[in-house]
C-alpha cells in the first residue's frame, strides 16, 4: 500500500472483491479499481461560492477605471490612443458596464437588458456622466448577483452570442467571465491612459522660463 500525490492510498489487487462494498464512504472515502488495483480515493465535500466576496473585485475594477477617465479628463477621456482597433477610456468603461448587465443581470438574473454591444464602442461623454453610470451599474449588479443560483445554467442562453463556446454555461461561469472581461479591459485602459498622457506631454508647447537675475 502507498500514498498517491493528490491524495489517496494505492492498494494491490484483492481477490475478494466484496473489498468494494466495505463500507468505507461512512468515512468520506471511495473505492475504485484502476489497471488492476484497489484506489482508496479520498472525497472531498463541495462547497458553494459565496457570491458576495465578489463584490469589491468588481466594484475596485470599476472604480479605478472611473479613476483613469478622471485623470484624463474631458479633454481625453473621449480621444483613441494610435493603435489599431483601440478604444477611448470611455468607449471601454462603457463597455464594461454592458458586459456586466448582460452576464449578471440578464444571465444570472434573468433581468430584460437591452444592449447595443456596437454603440459601446464609439459611446462619447463626460467624466461626470461616466461615474453616474458606473454607479448605478454597481447598484444593480448587487441587487442582480443576490438573485444568483450557484451551479444553476444560466438564465437565458438561447440569448448567447454566437462567439460563445459550445458548453453550457453556468451562472457561476457567467460571474467569473464577467470578472475575466473586467480584468482585461481594466488592462487595456490603464495602457490607454498612458500612451494619451505621453501623447499630451510630447505635443504640449514647451513652457518659457523667465530669466531673472
Amino acid at each position: 500500500m502507498r500514498r498517491l500525490r493528490g491524495g489517496g492510498w494505492l492498494y494491490p489487487t484483492h481477490p475478494d472483491r466484496r473489498l468494494h462494498n466495505c463500507g468505507v464512504e461512512q468515512y468520506g472515502l471511495v473505492l475504485a479499481e484502476v489497471g488492476g488495483a484497489i484506489l482508496l480515493v479520498e472525497r472531498l465535500e463541495r462547497r458553494s461560492v459565496n457570491t458576495r466576496e465578489f463584490v469589491p473585485f468588481v466594484e475596485r475594477a470599476f472604480n479605478e477605471m472611473v479613476a483613469i477617465a478622471a485623470e484624463l479628463g474631458d479633454g481625453l477621456v473621449n480621444s483613441k490612443p494610435s493603435l489599431e482597433g483601440a478604444n477611448s477610456a470611455y468607449a471601454i468603461v462603457t463597455h464594461c458596464i454592458g458586459v456586466t448587465d448582460w452576464w449578471v443581470g440578464l444571465m444570472i438574473a434573468g433581468r430584460p437588458v437591452v444592449r447595443d454591444r456596437d454603440a459601446e464602442f464609439v459611446a462619447e461623454g463626460t467624466v461626470a456622466e461616466l461615474r453616474e453610470g458606473v454607479s448605478a451599474l454597481l447598484d444593480r449588479f448587487e441587487n442582480d448577483l443576490a438573485l444568483m443560483v450557484s451551479e444553476s445554467p444560466i438564465r437565458h442562453p438561447e440569448c448567447l452570442p454566437g462567439s460563445s463556446p459550445a458548453r453550457e454555461w453556468t451562472q457561476d461561469a457567467a460571474l467569473i467571465h464577467t470578472l475575466e472581461e473586467l480584468a482585461q479591459h481594466h488592462g487595456h485602459l490603464e495602457l490607454s491612459r498612458d500612451i494619451l498622457l505621453e501623447r499630451r506631454s510630447i505635443d504640449a508647447p514647451p513652457t518659457r522660463s523667465t530669466a531673472t537675475d
